[in-house]
């Protein structure tokens, strides 16, 4: 809903959380701001390496559970506080790259966090507001562990002079949840794939993206077989990873971030989610990698959700260490406890402990250096990896020696696979 807080003619960006999604037994209620920077006293602007300190003034009303405060902030910030009769702060989180000045009430502890706390700035949950510098999702995930607790209520703005917490009384509006068709629990063998039904039969086989839709490759005969319910989900090379989890396929679409298709029906959710890479791990949970906001591995992890909604929400239930998948795994798979990474061309992959994050020893292809267009470990030993131009190619490897075991020339291309295991 639009709120009065963002000045220059900037887009609010904010949010409810649904009562249901927040623990009932918490004796506090948390409430984020996010802003890139706050207005300048008399309506000034900044010139080019110049950082005035802003003021942004917040409302707190009388809530029925103690407030705790995460102001965070790009720039230097005087964050006025103004509380409502009978408002109560029990703590305050700051966050800036610049000096976070807060006008607080007497007695109420002051956090004051930097990069090193696994923080940054945000200023919107929408994709196009969080893909960069200042990104949302990771910071979030950082704040609920800091703070203990999940957000009543966010708000954001690029630059913003006043907010007034929670910018709403009423209750959050009713959830647009998706109402995909399709069973995610079963088997991958027992998936029933409209239209391509024969390719069953064959010892093994994939789901895969070509021609701008979903489809099935036998690793028997080299078919590609379009599902006839069409879900319209078109990979690229730049993210070429596929995760399947029974009647639904997840990708991640430049532009529009994580999606989610069924194979019954072919609708199609966006998640508004950024990520560069999606699979499944042994536990059958979907696992999520995004950009790294400074743009080094150290910050690179991966998000394990339960389900669609879990991650719509930001809820992950368990975040592996990313020190050893190197930088932004666009090619990413998991099997065994292994995640198995690889650069966009090379004769290389890489292989890391899930849980802990640490390096392994990585896998020679042999007789391939070229594109890595597509990345699937299967629990049978094989590695099974489209490549060369667009995908013309089909190779699959063992996965412990990267010797070749065959290769494909598929009548179509296909980006991006996501294969059960042979027969």
């Amino acid at each position: 809903m639009p709120i009065a807080s963002c000045v220059g003619g900037n887009t609010s960006s904010n949010y409810l959380t649904p009562k249901g999604q927040l623990d009932e037994s918490s004796t506090e209620e948390l409430h984020v701001i996010g802003v890139y920077e706050g207005a300048l006293p008399g309506g000034g602007s900044r010139g080019f390496q110049e950082h005035p300190q802003g003021v942004i003034d917040v409302t707190v009303r009388n809530r029925p559970k103690p407030v705790v405060l995460y102001l965070g902030s790009y720039e230097p910030e005087l964050w006025r506080l103004h509380l409502d009769p009978g408002a109560h702060i029990s703590r305050i989180f700051t966050f800036g790259y610049y000096e976070q000045v807060v006008d607080a009430p007497a007695g109420v502890p002051v956090t004051v966090l930097g990069y090193n706390d696994g923080v940054s700035c945000m200023y919107g949950w929408e994709l196009a507001e969080s893909e960069g510098g200042c990104p949302f999702f990771d910071t979030m995930v950082r704040v609920r562990q800091l703070t203990g607790l999940v957000e009543s209520s966010f708000q954001g703005c690029y630059a913003g002079d006043h907010f007034v917490v929670p910018h709403s009384d009423g209750p959050p509006q009713p959830c647009q949840c998706s109402h995909l068709t399709g069973d995610e629990t079963i088997e991958l063998r027992d998936v029933s794939l409209p239209g391509c039904e024969d390719l069953k039969h064959e010892s093994q086989y994939c789901l895969t993206s070509a021609g701008g839709t979903l489809a099935v490759l036998g690793l028997d005969s080299g078919t590609v077989c379009p599902l006839t319910t069409g879900p319209g989900v078109a990979l690229d090379p730049i993210s070429p990873t596929l995760a399947w989890r029974g009647e639904a396929a997840y990708a991640c679409v430049s532009g529009a971030g994580l999606v989610r298709a069924s194979l019954q029906d072919g609708t199609v959710d966006v998640g508004q989610m950024p990520c560069t890479a999606v699979t499944v791990d042994d536990a059958g949970r979907l696992v999520v990698s995004t950009a790294p906001h400074d743009g080094s591995d150290s910050r690179t992890s991966l998000y394990a959700f339960e389900s669609w909604p879990d991650a719509l929400a930001g809820r992950a239930v368990t975040v592996y260490p990313g020190s050893g998948f190197g930088l932004l795994p666009e090619r990413l798979t998991v099997r065994d406890g292994v995640v198995y990474t690889a650069w966009h061309s090379t004769n290389t992959i890489e292989r890391s402990d899930l849980v802990t994050g640490q390096a392994l020893a990585s896998v020679t292809l042999q007789g391939y250096d070229g594109w890595i267009l597509g990345l699937s470990v299967t629990g049978d030993g094989r590695m099974v990896i489209p490549g060369d131009i667009w995908g013309s190619t089909v190779r699959v490897f063992d996965r412990a020696t990267g010797e070749l075991d065959e290769a494909l020339t598929p009548a179509v291309p296909v980006t991006g696979v996501a294969c059960v295991d042979r027969r």
